[in-house]
């Protein structure tokens, strides 16, 4: 099976759970190592594709929801980000 594209950067490996080997290789087995399921359900991953920037604590299991990721963190989706087009003058 394929590893999670954003494994070799994350923080929970290389800080977080970095001293806890259970934890981490747990997270790593459920998560990281099992394929497109398990990275998909992966909370880090799911905010780091709908809001760019994964707060460092965020646990893979979080009961947060995406959302409630990106606004208690104050994180702008992609699309909130960008500034509504003014509307064109009419009859110009």
């Amino acid at each position: 099976m394929e590893t999670c594209k954003n494994y070799q950067k994350c923080p929970i490996y290389s800080g977080l759970l970095a001293d806890i080997k259970m934890a981490s290789a747990a997270y790593r087995k459920y998560y990281c190592d099992a394929g497109e399921k398990g990275w998909t359900s992966c909370r880090r991953f799911q905010v780091k594709e709908k809001g760019g920037k994964v707060p460092e604590n965020l646990l893979p299991n979080s009961h947060m929801s995406v959302e409630e990721v990106i606004k208690r963190h104050g994180m702008a989706t992609p699309s909130a980000a960008k500034p509504a087009a003014a509307p064109s003058p009419a009859g110009g």
